[in-house]
């Protein structure tokens, strides 16, 4: 009985199962061991220089730190003033940057965001999301792992409105706004954010049309296509920010001029205005779209995006500078793409910026600044990785000349036969 209990717990005679397969083991002659060390090192030597060579044939420009740079003054209406934070609008803390291109940019030219100091791969701030809520309307009132940034209480019967989107990484999202000034007139301004205002003529200003023109950028493409598609869904409607008391809505957003928002179809609009007028405020007009490309000095193609009221308002989860920020960086000095230019920048092109400097950064000795790139086939400029690949060829070659040397020197011992190699007598006749 005990030898069929066994028998029958006995492994199938296989090569596989009795352990029975072929197997190659290499023998480590100096020859072989000297030779990989050398291929090796040679194999990444050549991609090293090849990266190398790449990184530094792409051409990046950068602004200085805006964060200290002191707002113009057609800034917050006509005041001066610099308002950051959550009660923010358009014309907040309006900025100069100027970027003086060194070199020619070929087309497609990448515009960045750079922000430092910043930790989005903090573990609590990672899990700060929904993703159910994010992509899918039914569930738009889900926020769940969303705390502290989740619920918010309506004042109406103690009822809570769900956070729309919530979490921490979503109420931080970057909200600075780069325009292009078109000075219509005397303290009249258009802002454009899918243009970028180019002075041809290396004086850094602006007179007319003969000295300054604006070239088309756009934000189509900046977030990843399998982001955009699966991951983030535009709600099918609107019905306003629950907070406000004449509005029904089981939602709101982070904060009532969250930048990414919708309108409801039952939305009112403010009238036109412009930069610096008196009716500049948090409901007030500072993008303009363009039927064609704008004339600097003249209206012509010209029209202007209203702005809906805050009441009227939703999150728009599918706007890709919102879906590109909830891609978190995993160290503290990174960049967002914010508009692709598919125009040729050439040496000596001033361009000059408008900022809307409204994110925060004292809290965390922060800085931010304007990045523009182009890009090769290993990304971006990146002279790390070709030094990483010829740090460790030089190493692997070094060790091959090294071996090499020690072989000539003093090569090792071949085996003969009969040779014991210094074991006892009874593990020879063993294994005889």
């Amino acid at each position: 009985m005990a030898e069929s209990e066994a028998n029958k717990n006995r492994p199938e005679d296989s090569d596989f199962k009795q352990q029975r397969l072929k197997a190659w083991q290499p023998i480590l002659t100096p020859a072989w061991v000297i030779g990989t060390f050398l291929s090796v090192g040679m194999v990444f030597l050549a991609i090293g220089i090849a990266v190398l060579v790449t990184s530094n044939s792409i051409s990046e420009q950068s602004s200085q730190d805006y964060v200290d740079i002191g707002p113009n003054s057609w800034s917050d209406g006509g005041t001066g003033n610099c308002i950051q934070g959550a009660d923010t609008y358009g014309g907040s803390c309006l900025k100069n940057v100027n970027v003086t291109l060194d070199e020619d940019m070929d087309s497609p030219v990448y515009l960045y965001f750079e922000l430092t100091e910043f930790y989005q791969n903090h573990r609590r701030y990672v899990k700060s999301r929904n993703d159910d809520q994010l992509m899918s309307n039914s569930d738009a009132t889900t926020t769940d792992q969303c705390s502290p940034i989740d619920k918010v209480d309506s004042g109406n019967s103690n009822n809570e409105l769900a956070i729309y989107p919530c979490g921490l990484i979503a109420w931080s999202a970057f909200n600075d706004t780069l325009y292009a000034a078109n000075q219509i007139s005397t303290n009249v301004y258009e802002y454009y954010q899918n243009y970028l205002l180019r002075n041809t003529d290396g004086s850094g200003s602006c007179s007319s049309s003969s000295n300054c023109d604006f070239i088309p950028t756009t934000k189509n493409g900046i977030a990843w296509s399998s982001d955009k598609d699966d991951k983030f869904e535009k709600l099918d409607s609107c019905s306003g920010n629950g907070l406000f008391s004449s509005v029904t809505s089981s939602l709101t957003m982070p904060y009532n001029t969250f930048k990414y928002y919708m309108c409801s179809t039952s939305a009112t609009y403010t009238s036109t205005c412009s930069i610096g007028s008196s009716t500049a405020s948090s409901n007030s007009c500072f993008d303009h779209t363009t039927t064609s490309t704008p004339t600097y000095g003249s209206t012509t193609g010209t029209n202007s995006q209203q702005t809906c009221e805050q009441k009227y308002r939703c999150g728009d989860v599918s706007n890709e500078e919102f879906i590109v920020w909830m891609r978190t960086s995993g160290l503290p000095t990174f960049r967002k793409l914010y508009r692709v230019i598919n125009t040729d920048l050439k040496k000596g092109d001033i361009l000059l910026f408008t900022i809307n400097d409204v994110f925060p950064t004292s809290a965390f000795s922060g800085s931010k600044r304007i990045v523009l790139s182009t890009t090769a086939w290993i990304g971006g400029k990146n002279t790390f990785l070709g030094a990483a690949y010829i740090t460790v060829a030089c190493i692997c070659i070094l060790l091959g000349i090294g071996f090499g040397v020690k072989e000539l020197v003093s090569p090792r011992h071949k085996a003969q036969e009969g040779d014991d190699f210094g074991q006892p007598s009874s593990i020879n006749n063993e294994r005889e």
